[in-house]
């Protein structure tokens, strides 16, 4: 079943069509649930649940973009390779990047909650 594409445009010779379900929203949803979690588990304070909470759909909107242009980059190459097993697994990596970030920025603010909640200066951790 061919989906409608929500944008189509032609780069090298080669049409690209973004459809509904390659735009990046289930990262952004699987992003705020990873960042709930998180927030959950080490219980960050609410302050700092916004700003992963940012960064993390930040950062799923940024690794769509990475993704998008990685694929079509590829495709000048191979147009065939970047349909294929490009745009297939790409997502997945640059998924995990952007989630191995979230979790670089959650220990960070993690280890910031806890020095403020033991009577820390916030600065030394």
């Amino acid at each position: 079943m061919v989906q409608d594409s929500i944008y189509t445009f032609c780069i090298g010779g080669n049409v690209f069509r973004l459809v509904p379900g390659c735009i990046g929203i289930n990262s952004i949803a699987a992003m705020a649930v990873i960042v709930a979690v998180y927030a959950m588990v080490y219980s960050l304070r609410v302050r700092a649940t916004l700003l992963l909470f940012v960064c993390g759909v930040a950062l799923a909107i940024a690794q769509n973009v990475l993704r998008i242009g990685v694929i079509v980059a590829v495709s000048l190459i191979s147009y065939d390779f970047a349909m294929g097993p490009v745009h297939v697994f790409c997502g997945y990596i640059t998924f995990a990047l952007a989630v191995f970030i979230v979790f670089l920025i959650g220990d960070k603010l993690k280890r910031r909650d806890f020095a403020i909640r033991a009577g820390l200066p916030a600065r030394d951790c």
